[in-house]
């Protein structure tokens, strides 16, 4: 039998910042604040865990959480400007949404994207603090060669770890979960997506969207 030997490939890394101390209590009294007791499970399935968004579809729009809301944007920004992105395609990222998460004993977060976003960013409010992010295999098969779904969706799995107060960057379509929580508390997070801010693109390369439309 031949001899082998394996090696890791050099990948795309993930951003991430400590959110200050205010801003991270702030967040933290606000969160105490919720009535999770009427907040509904995600999806279907009674071991999800639930995500508390208000009426006004975002918690941006909570004047007291408006300096996290600066400092995540500040953070998101400072990605997007460490990335290759050509400055005219993404100038500025504006948060379009974000919202809270609470997982009890026993629920976890299913494995999803975020559709009509860019990056996106969890903060971790309590500890453990991790999520298991989903990529696909460069040894995924096309579906008119392997018909089975475990052939044509593998995927390798990345467990990142952090602590309290730490905020995680990412593109918007890399998909992620997390399991069961494990402890005898809730888990809570808090999340945000963000969407191209402005003007953007090369009209001379008819490529090209205006910060309006009629």
């Amino acid at each position: 039998m031949a001899e082998f030997a394996t090696h890791q490939l050099n990948g795309d890394v993930i951003y991430t910042y400590e959110c200050p101390e205010q801003e991270y209590e702030s967040l933290k009294r606000f969160n105490g604040l919720v009535d999770w007791s009427n907040v509904k499970h995600r999806g279907e399935y009674k071991e999800s865990g639930r995500s508390f968004i208000p009426e006004a579809n975002s918690l941006h729009l909570v004047p007291q959480l408006s300096e996290l809301h600066a400092w995540v944007s500040q953070c998101i920004n400072d990605t997007r400007s460490k990335l290759s992105w050509r400055e005219e395609t993404i100038p500025e990222l504006a948060i379009s949404q974000s919202w809270l998460n609470r997982s009890d004993t026993g629920e976890k977060h299913h494995k999803h994207i975020h559709p009509l976003s860019i990056l996106s960013g969890i903060l971790y409010l309590t500890e453990p603090a991790e999520t298991e992010f989903i990529s696909p295999s460069i040894y995924a098969l096309p579906s008119i060669i392997a018909p089975d779904k475990s052939t044509q969706f593998t995927s390798n799995t990345t467990t990142f770890k952090a602590k309290a107060k730490t905020l995680v960057v990412f593109p918007s379509t890399l998909k992620h979960g997390v399991g069961p929580n494990l402890e005898a508390f809730s888990r809570y997070t808090f999340s945000v997506n963000t969407w191209i801010k402005g003007s953007h693109g090369r009209s001379k390369e008819l490529a090209f969207i205006p910060e309006k439309l009629d």
